[in-house]
Parts: C-alpha cells; structure tokens; sequence
C-alpha cells in the first residue's frame, strides 16, 4: 500500500464541490442561495462556485468525473476500505499531523484512498491474464523469497528471542505472545527476488537460511541488529505450480500511471459522457478532448 502523499489521478478536495454542484444550481443565479452577509458584503453559493470554476475548475470537473466513472465499474466495499484505512495509519506515528502537515482532512485522504484502491482494482481486472501473456512473463519472472526481519535491542536479546524461535514459532507468534515486548520492538516483511538491489547484508543472511522457520544468528547492522526468519522459499518450480503466485506479482506490475490514465481513457470513451450545463460544456469538451 501507499504513503500520504502519494499522487492518484483522482484528487482528494471534492467534497465541497461535490456538494455545490448539487446544491447550487448548477451556476444559475436564480437558484443561488446566500452563503453569508453583512452590512456591504454579500456572498451567494454561486459566487462561490464561480469562484471555484476560475481557480481550477477544469481539473475539479475531471476528477469529479472520474471518481464517479470509478464507483459505478469498480467500487470496493466497506470492509476492505476499512481495513486499507486501518493499514494506512499504522504507518504514522502521528496521524493527525501528518495530515495537518500535508494540509489534508481525513475526509479528503479518505476519499484519495478509496479513489486509488478502485483504480488499482480496476487495473488488475481489466488486465490480459492469458496463459499466452503469462507463460511469457513467467520466462523472466523470479519469485520473491519472503523474511521477516526484527530489530531487537542487542546481541544478547537476540540470542534470547532465537532460542524461543526454534520450537516453530513465528517471530509474528512471538510478538502476540509477549505484547509488553512487542511494543518495543520492530518486525518487518522483506520480499526480494535475485535482481532486487538491497542491503547486501541482509541478502546474505537470508540466503543462508534453507528452510521455512528457520531463524538466523543475530546480524549486525550498523548500530541495529536484526534477527531474520525464513517465511518463503522463493523457488522457481513449474509454470503451473507458480502460476497463482506469479499472476499476483504480474498484475501487481500492470498498476502504472499509464494503465490507470488508460483505464480512464477507456471509461470515458465508453459512457459518452455529453454536458447539457453551462459553464461546464467547454471544461467538459478540453477534457473529451484530452482523453
């Protein structure tokens, strides 16, 4: 999954546009309400929105449009937002400034989240998954070889969790089991295939390890050290035996900016989308135009 920052071709601030567009007639002046007033000064709704249209209203319309071209052919349900959500979070210390900093509300991340997990669903289904497209990428298609590595305070506490490792336990087991510790204490997934650049330590002691569970002496790291436990083999078999794992790194590889402007492309050109509303016509027509 993503960083708070990254780009999506949906942007996030449609909220309130969203909302004038339908509650403020469309622009038509008759139908303005009065936002706010005082003894000289009066803003209506459609001051606002006119407002809106002149400091980026073609790229507000475009996203607009597109979020809803999205949530008609590729909504994802409440569940799996959610948990994407929840996912995002952990990733911060601290979530609210974080969001202070990038000048977003949750609302707003939300919905680049949600706008982003249809894209990419939309990519992946969308994609050629034939087994005369996939036996090729399976030609030059190396498995990941999966490790968990945890950083634990020193040589000595290393040496103690290793020792508890070795009964078949998972460092993830380990960690549900002892949850004072657990807070101190840092695991992450390390996925890597041959032609990946990574720390070469690291690469080292993970191929050392030959069997799933099998744990390593406490490496050393800089100033770190690491305890590394094999969870994934990595190994090339058969095309047919690899075929569920390799489609999941192949369609993990279609999600491109190209391919998700494409997707759009294509979901535009198929609705026939036409505008019936000033202003929007000539905003609608640069973005025909641009697709």
């Amino acid at each position: 999954m993503m960083s708070l920052q990254k780009k999506i071709i949906v942007g996030g601030a449609l909220t309130m546009f969203a909302a004038l567009l339908a509650g403020c007639g469309l622009g038509v002046k008759n139908n303005s309400e009065v936002i706010v007033n005082g003894e000289a000064l009066t803003i209506t709704t459609d001051d606002y929105y006119q407002h809106l249209l002149k400091i980026d209203g073609q790229k507000k319309l475009e996203d607009f449009i597109s979020y809803q071209l999205l949530k008609k052919n590729y909504s994802v349900d409440k569940y799996t937002l959610t948990q994407a959500m929840d996912s995002e979070k952990e990733r911060f210390e601290d979530f609210e400034t974080s969001l202070k900093e990038m000048g977003k509300t949750e609302a707003e991340w939300a919905f680049e989240l949600e706008s982003n997990l249809m894209l990419e669903k939309g990519v992946k289904e969308e994609a050629d998954t034939s087994d005369k497209v996939l036996k090729k990428y399976y030609e030059h298609w190396s498995p990941s070889r999966e490790v968990t590595a945890l950083r634990v305070p020193g040589i000595e506490k290393a040496e103690e969790i290793r020792k508890e490792l070795t009964n078949g336990q998972t460092i993830q087991q380990w960690l549900d089991a002892h949850k004072k510790e657990k807070e101190q204490l840092t695991a992450q997934k390390i996925y890597y295939a041959t032609n990946v650049k990574m720390d070469e330590t690291i690469r080292k002691h993970g191929e050392q390890l030959k069997q799933v569970g099998e744990v390593s002496e406490p490496v050393q790291l800089g100033k770190q050290v690491y305890l590394l436990q094999l969870d994934e083999l990595g190994e090339k078999t058969s095309y047919e035996q690899d075929k569920e794992t390799m489609k999941v790194d192949y369609l993990e590889e279609q999600v491109t900016t190209f391919n998700k402007n494409k997707l759009i492309q294509e979901l535009v050109q198929k609705e026939q989308l036409i505008s019936h509303n000033l202003p929007y016509k000539e905003l609608f027509k640069d973005f025909n135009q641009t697709k």
